[in-house]
C-alpha cells in the first residue's frame, strides 16, 4: 500500500467518525426530495408539492396586497416606484417575514 492510498484511507476514516448521526440519519436527509419533498427556501423546509404551490399561491397573493399598498404611498408624479417584480426583489426578506407573521 502507498503512503497515498493510507492518507486517503485515514481521511476517509476521520469523515466518517466526524459525520454527525447515524448513517441513517445522513440518508434519510439526503434523500428528501426522492419522497416527493421540495426545499422551499423562505421556509428553510421541505414541502410536499402541493403544500408548496399552496403556500407560495397565498406567499404571491399576500405581495400583490403589500404592493397594491406601497404604490398608494409612492403615487405621487415625483416619486419613482418600483415595479412588481423590482419591489418583490427589494424587499423579499420583509415580505416573507410579515407574511410568516400573519400566517
Amino acid at each position: 500500500m502507498s503512503q497515498d492510498d493510507s492518507r486517503k484511507r485515514a481521511a476517509n476514516r476521520r469523515r466518517c467518525y466526524n459525520m454527525k448521526g447515524s448513517i441513517m440519519e445522513v440518508i434519510e436527509e439526503t434523500t428528501k426530495n426522492y419522497e416527493g419533498k421540495f426545499w422551499n427556501r423562505h421556509l428553510q423546509d421541505f414541502q410536499s408539492w402541493e403544500e408548496q404551490k399552496g403556500w407560495y399561491v397565498r406567499f404571491q397573493s399576500f405581495c400583490n396586497r403589500m404592493y397594491l399598498d406601497y404604490s398608494d404611498e409612492t403615487s405621487s408624479p415625483h416619486a419613482t416606484r418600483f415595479s412588481q417584480m423590482e419591489y418583490e426583489r427589494e424587499y423579499e426578506d420583509y415580505l416573507v417575514k410579515k407574511f410568516l407573521e400573519t400566517e
